[in-house]
């Protein structure tokens, strides 16, 4: 290809002779010539290497048998050509001197000998072999036994997963070095791959059902963003994994929390699912705890609400915040005047009395609340409240009777004690114990009450 490129470039030029174009264009053709030879040059494969090696006979979209062209062999293997050594090829020449000496008989039994020839080195797997043309597999030390022999691979299976619990039982006196693991893999998943991280951990980024690109900015990830920037990245700088773990180990403990809240921050989902838009309510404790003010992170404006939202909602959002006389002022109004108009009023730029600033300041939509239930206010239903509804609606008054009256025969009282007068019942005043509730307040108010 060297000597094709400048002959290509007097051809192309125009500057030759009829008689230089036609022996530089012969010239042209002879090297490619010779170049396509060298390209479909058949394979020569060493007899050593054929034993170990293997193609595959598959199937063509026809229904014909076609035999691939790259062979395959069960372990990997390199292949060394080994020239002959210059200690035969001196000791030839040697022997080339004193056989001149001797005549023409010498000559002839000189020339009947065999030309060394080159022989190819074997290595297979990772280890390396001995002596030249020596072709036994090479073991490596993981799997070798004592002796030198393989182990089989559900041995090695078998001491992998046993070498893992060692290491887990070791880490458990250590909670430091884990909290450090922890955060290393974490990040480490995230900016470079999990590959050779030895842990199922993960802190992936969120699937979301639209992509980042498509998501209106906002404060809170403009903050993200920054938080990032500012974070000690000076650990991640070499190019080895364990070597970047080490330098993170020594990182300050504010730094690597920082790191964890960021990486915990940045990995949350935005609702189970990609159905209906469903709350985690995890997060909204989460949100409770932190006692997180959605309307400082985040207002209201044309492009990522109002402009999506009917004419009549913003009409009644503005009824909402203040009240007719608002409403009246905008009803005229096309759609995106409107919507201008609210994204003024809810950042606060609008000339609005302080009571209708006040609330449009503090007004979100309702999909941007977290919507968190106290554990104490709304236990998990268990379903027996629903049973005990669709008891209470087929029994009538009479039917309530007997059954208080069973419950008292099963505790081993007379009928009559369980019975409840209708004129306590209405009354309210009958001396029966309050039920056990979860919430201690509510209990306190209950004992007060009576």
């Amino acid at each position: 290809e060297a000597l094709l490129a400048p002959l290509q470039e007097q051809l192309e030029s125009g500057t030759l002779s009829d008689e230089a174009h036609i022996e530089t264009e012969g010239q042209y053709d002879t090297l490619a010539a010779e170049l396509e030879a060298l390209e479909h040059r058949p394979v020569v494969m060493p007899p050593e290497v054929a034993s170990r090696v293997g193609a595959f006979l598959t199937l063509s979209h026809t229904g014909e048998m076609v035999l691939d062209d790259v062979f395959y062999s069960e372990t990997p293997i390199t292949v060394t050509m080994v020239e002959p050594d210059a200690a035969e090829d001196d000791a030839r020449e040697h022997e080339g001197e004193d056989a001149s000496h001797d005549g023409a008989e010498g000559d002839a039994d000189d020339s009947e000998r065999p030309a060394p020839v080159a022989t190819f080195r074997i290595e297979e797997g990772t280890g390396h072999t001995i002596g030249r043309g020596n072709t036994t597999s090479i073991i490596e030390p993981d799997r070798a036994a004592p002796g030198g022999k393989p182990m089989s691979q559900v041995l090695m299976d078998q001491l992998a997963i046993q070498r893992r619990d060692v290491l887990g039982a070791a880490l458990q006196a250590n909670p430091g070095l884990a909290l450090d693991y922890m955060i290393f893999v974490m990040i480490e998943g995230r900016k470079y791959r999990t590959e050779g991280n030895g842990t199922t951990i993960r802190a992936a980024l969120p699937q979301d059902a639209v992509p980042a690109t498509g998501v209106p900015g906002s404060r809170a990830r403009d903050y993200l963003a920054e938080v990032y920037d500012d974070l000690d990245a000076s650990w991640s700088e070499p190019n080895n994994k364990v070597a970047r773990f080490e330098a993170f180990r020594i990182l300050s403990d504010d730094t690597k929390a920082k790191w964890l809240a960021w990486i915990v921050a940045t990995s949350f989902d935005a609702k189970e699912g990609y159905g209906a838009p469903k709350q985690i309510p995890l997060q909204n404790r989460l949100a409770t705890i932190l006692e997180v003010d959605v309307a400082s992170w985040w207002r209201p404006t044309s492009e990522n609400f109002f402009d999506r939202v009917p004419k009549g909602a913003l009409l009644s959002l503005l009824d909402e915040v203040g009240g007719p006389s608002l409403t009246s002022r905008n009803a005229s109004s096309k759609k995106p005047e409107i919507s201008a108009s609210c994204q003024k009023l809810f950042a606060g730029d609008a000339i609005v009395e302080a009571e209708v600033k006040e609330k449009a300041l503090a007004w979100v939509p309702a999909a941007m609340r977290f919507n968190d239930v106290a554990s104490g206010e709304a236990p998990e239903d268990d379903g027996q409240d629903e049973l005990a509804g669709l008891i209470g609606d087929d029994m009538g008054a009479g039917e309530d009777d007997d059954l208080a009256a069973l419950i008292g025969e099963d505790a081993g009282e007379p009928a009559g004690d369980g019975a409840v007068d209708a004129d306590s019942e209405s009354s309210g005043t009958d001396d029966v114990t309050p039920p056990e509730h979860q919430n201690d307040d509510a209990v306190n108010d209950v004992v007060a009450a009576e």
